[in-house]
């Protein structure tokens, strides 16, 4: 039992070494969730109006034709949860 218990060990290391390698690797790659995230802060200064939702809020609405001060969180598959947590931690600052 104590063998297979290493050998089993030995075998497994590696790969949790490449997962958490990947994952390290991937959090830093840039994305567009946190392009916008900068965006957001870059504007948050000036910010108005903060467009929230999923896709149909992404697609649907235009910041622009809302004013210079207007920015939107909206991205696709985006739930409500995510919403009021970016609207929580803005809403001071806005």
């Amino acid at each position: 039992m104590n063998r297979f218990l290493l050998k089993l060990i030995i075998f497994i290391t590696p790969i949790l070494l490449l997962m958490v390698g990947l994952e390290i690797a991937l959090r830093s790659l840039p994305n567009d969730y946190k392009t916008k995230w900068k965006g957001l802060e870059e504007k948050e200064e000036t910010l108005e109006n903060l467009v929230l939702g999923s896709s149909h809020a992404f697609n649907g609405i235009r910041p622009a034709l809302l004013g210079d001060n207007s920015y939107s969180m909206a991205y696709y598959s985006q739930n409500l949860y995510y919403d009021c947590m970016i609207f929580e931690k803005k809403e001071r600052k806005i």
